[in-house]
Formats: C-alpha cells, structure tokens, sequence
C-alpha cells in the first residue's frame, strides 16, 4: 500500500518536474563585467539586469502576441543559444564623433518556432530584439516590454501633453518631465521616451528604443508591479484626416503593426550610468541602428540656424513690420551672414495650408532664396 502511495504521489508530481526542468537559464556579461543579464526561457521569457552586483531590472516577461493567437515568448522551444563577443567601431554620419567603438557581448536564442530574441550586453547598456524568419507578411496584435524596478524609486518622466487621451500617441518631446515616484504615474496616461529612474547612490537607469522602422513607437504605463512599466504602442491607423499641422487617425485597427515576417524588431534599451555625465556621452542609439542605406551623403552639410520660432517672429528696432514676411527673413539672413551661421529657418506658417509648393502671400520666397544666396546663407523650411 506504501509502495502505490509513493508511486502515485510520483506520477502526480512528474508534470510539476518537467515543467520546471523545461526553464532554460541563460547569463551573458558586458566587456568589463560589471553588467549581467539574465534570461530565463520558460512559461514566460524573462530578462533581468545587475550592475555591479546590485539588480536593477528584476525578471521582467517580453513577447510578441501575433494575430493567429500565437505568443513569441511564451513557452520558448530554444533551439540554440549562441554567445559572441564583439569588437569593432564604424564611421558616423554627421555625429559628434567621426568614429564609434562597438564593443560587446551578445546572446541570440533561436527557437523551433521561426523566431528568436538577440540580446547585447555592454559596458553602459542592455538591449534586446526580436527577430522573425517567416514567411509572407505577419501581423503584430501586440508586444510585452517590462521594465520591473526593484524599488518605488524616483523618476524624471515625460507625460504626453493631453495624458486623458491615450489614444492621442504625442511625440513632440516638447513636454515637462516630472519629477515623481514610479508608484506616482499619473492614472491613464502615457510617458514617451527617453525616461529616467534613479535607482539611488548617483545611478540612473535610462530606457530607450533604437532601430525603430515599420513599426510604431514604444510609450510606457505603468505596470501591475506598481513600480515598473510596460511599454504601449500606437494601433496600426486605417483612414487618417488633417487637423491644423498634423495627420490625425480618424480610424484603427486592433493590431499595432503589418511586417515582413523575416525581420528584426526594434531594439529595446535600459542604459545604466553612474554619473549623469555619462548620458550625455553615450552612443547606444547609433550602435544599434541599422547602418545608412544612402550611397551619396555628400549633400548632407549640418550646420547652425537662426531660427524664427525662437524669438515668435519678432524684430524691434527696424523700420518695416516684423512677422513672417520678406522684409524679416531678409533681416535674418544679414544675422545669420554676420555671425556664421550657414542656415536660417522658414518654420510653420510660411505656406499656404495644404500647399507645399505655394508661400504665403507676404512672402517672396524667390527673392529671399536670391538674397540668401547673396549672404552666403541657405534656407531650410518646415514641411507640415
């Protein structure tokens, strides 16, 4: 009778054992050490980060929900799990820097089931992407991105201008950032990127995206942790309508994106800095931006702008009247000739609404080409 107790309490127990033997661990280190990420490929797929001996991204589940219902991520049938280390640099285009150092160490796990997940690990960063062998097109219901704190901590975030309208997906980055407690979001809001927590003792945690194309862009809410996000994106738009200077979704669908489906996803990115200076000095973005598909750059010449928005069109001291008209533009290209500075700024308003090609009627753009022309000082225009 002992003996069909233990068998028996065995054969209930097997379903629990196997499925814990199917979760796969997978760690990979920055260059340096000091970064460890984490990948746990179960039920869910997990990721989590440590710095220097200290979590800062607790186990945080991503995927990709497809229109037949199937989620990528969810009970990962891993393939393989292929670790690289990569050193090399590449030439910028018009950047701060003539030449970036690309170094780090990197995890791909492919599945049985046509896709995978890439993850980088660097010295001041971790990023993960998606990635798809499918073919035809495939559709994207939705993607799971956490971002799990392991505290209530501070954060700079910036909140879409009108936040009780989630459906209004606004990118300007001309909002405030406020300075609050995870716990603290405001209730049906969105943030855009990039945003910031402070995870204490002068370390900051950014979170970014890059190689954004096709696809819309990631904003965050708040998560059911309460003290971590989850990224949110824009439904693909069916019809869309023009309301003053933007093109507006007069009607969605109920996925968020139609792609290839051979393709990488958009990279999801935590930077991590100790010292707030070192934000300013970091190229994460264009590391993992696909490289420039243009052959011929040499019409690209950046350069400073005096630029209208900033004083509304203004002038006082001259004997016409300022606003957005010949007499002003003409005035700031002699600012612009006098200073060196090679451009100046025909910002919204200078066309017809609805009409590029035509300028307002207090505006002689001929003449004000000819005379920029003359200073030695180009002409950009704001396209809307």
């Amino acid at each position: 009778m002992k003996t069909r107790f233990l068998m028996l309490a065995f054969i209930l127990l097997c379903p629990a054992i196997s499925s814990a033997q199917r979760v796969r661990s997978h760690e990979v280190k920055s260059p340096d050490g000091s970064v460890l990420l984490k990948v746990e490929a179960g039920a869910r797929l997990l990721w989590s980060v440590t710095h220097n001996d200290r979590q800062v991204i607790e186990p945080s589940s991503i995927s990709l929900t497809l229109q037949s219902g199937e989620i990528l991520g969810n009970n990962a049938r891993v393939s393989s799990a292929r670790t690289v280390s990569v050193n090399t640099s590449f030439d910028a285009i018009n950047y701060r820097k003539n030449k970036i150092e690309d170094v780090y160490n990197q995890l791909t796990l492919t599945t049985r089931d046509n896709y995978g997940v890439i993850f980088r690990v660097y010295n001041d960063a971790v990023a993960y992407s998606f990635f798809t062998t499918r073919k035809g097109e495939i559709i994207i219901m939705n993607e799971e991105a956490n971002f799990n704190f392991t505290e209530d901590y501070q954060a700079f975030i910036p909140i879409q201008w009108d936040y009780r309208d989630r459906m209004i997906f606004n990118s300007s980055f001309e909002a405030t950032y406020r300075e609050i407690r995870l716990s603290q979001f405001p209730k049906d809001s969105l943030a855009f990127l990039p945003l910031l927590v402070d995870v204490g003792q002068g370390k900051k945690v950014e979170i970014l995206e890059a190689d954004l194309e096709d696809y819309p862009g990631m904003y965050l809410d708040l998560n059911q942790t309460g003290q971590g996000f989850k990224g949110v994106y824009a439904p693909y738009p069916l019809e869309t309508y023009i309301k003053g200077l933007n093109m507006i979704p007069g009607k969605r669908a109920d996925y968020i994106a139609r792609v290839n489906g051979n393709r990488t996803f958009p990279w999801r990115v935590v930077v991590i800095s100790e010292q707030d200076k070192d934000l300013l000095d970091c190229d994460i973005v264009q590391k993992l931006a696909s490289p420039s598909r243009l052959n011929d750059i040499s019409w690209l010449k950046t350069g400073q702008v005096a630029w209208d928005w900033w004083n509304s069109m203004n002038i006082s001291q001259v004997d016409f009247r300022a606003g957005m008209n010949t007499a002003s533009y003409k005035y700031y290209i002699d600012f612009a000739a006098k200073y060196g500075i090679p451009y100046i700024l025909f910002d919204a308003g200078w066309n017809i609404p609805g009409d590029l090609t035509k300028a307002r009627s207090e505006i002689d753009l001929k003449e004000v080409l000819s005379y920029g022309r003359q200073k030695g000082v180009d002409l950009i225009v704001w396209c809307s």
